[in-house]
């Protein structure tokens, strides 16, 4: 019998290849399901209101236990990260209204220190009621509690900026040690060939002062964002590159593909341009 999950991990030419001919189509059976669920997690309540967990454009209601409360939201996120929050109470009520700030938007891809970003700072997001800025707390456990009475036709409105982040693995990590890759805002960046014509992707090297913009492109896959910057060709070549969000790779044929990239010594001779390493 043949083995499905050899096939599935070494569908390559060998070992080295950044092409994969064979595969294991696993993740399109869990997708009806997936989608089936998002209603379930877009929000949560409890006796003190409510938490927006997901930023997905749309309208949902929450049964409180003095009235429903409908929530409208407006966004393109994760492209963008203005988000517009309409509230509608069927009465005046005052009530939490919880904002979930994303680990990446406070620094930190995950609570651990196996991946961290190249700069640990927070985004310099920013929060209105009505037009009005709030002064900004603490957060609680990730969320951004706003309580006030609220009225219909009040609009919050949460702006999360999305800077191109580079990140590295934990150094205990051998096959990512000297390694980097890309992210913006919730999403995980790759090279795919046929985006990068001319050089191989495998081999190509991110000086450490390589800055990437972000276009937003309607006509590929879809509608993504793409990033644009430049790298070294055999680690020599000067090259424009371009990178597409990890998850839309293997659309358009069967081309080579990666998402760690080897990053060039910083001057300072430290992996990471900050320094900030998690070993002593």
């Amino acid at each position: 019998m043949t083995n499905l999950l050899t096939i599935g991990a070494k569908g390559r030419a060998n070992q080295f290849s950044g092409v994969r001919t064979r595969y294991l189509f696993c993740c399109p059976a869990k997708l009806p399901g997936f989608l089936g669920g998002i209603s379930r997690w877009v929000a949560a309540q409890d006796d003190r209101g409510i938490y927006l967990n997901l930023y997905i454009g749309g309208t949902l209601e929450v049964a409180l236990p003095s009235q429903k409360i409908v929530l409208r939201q407006q966004t393109q996120y994760p492209w963008d990260g203005h988000v517009l929050i309409t509230v509608t109470p069927q009465q005046r009520a005052e009530f939490d209204l919880c904002l979930r700030l994303p680990g990446w938007a406070q620094g930190r891809l995950m609570p651990s220190d196996l991946y961290r970003f190249d700069h640990a700072t927070p985004v310099n997001w920013s929060v209105t009621v009505n037009g009005a800025p709030l002064a900004l707390g603490k957060l609680e456990n990730g969320y951004l509690r706003l309580r006030r009475v609220w009225q219909a036709g009040d609009v919050v409105e949460l702006n999360l900026p999305m800077p191109v982040h580079r990140v590295y693995s934990h150094d205990n990590v051998t096959f990512t040690r000297g390694k980097t890759a890309l992210y913006r805002g919730p999403l995980l960046y790759c090279l795919e060939g046929v985006d990068n014509p001319g050089f191989s992707v495998l081999n190509l090297v991110l000086p450490a002062s390589t800055a990437f913009r972000a276009e937003h492109r309607a006509d590929l896959l879809g509608g993504v964002t793409v990033l644009h910057g430049s790298g070294l060709a055999d680690g020599k070549n000067p090259v424009e590159c371009t990178a597409i969000p990890y998850y839309a790779w293997e659309n358009r044929g069967i081309y080579e593909m990666t998402a760690w990239l080897v990053h060039e010594e910083h001057p300072s001779g430290r992996s990471a341009p900050d320094g900030d390493n998690p070993l002593p």
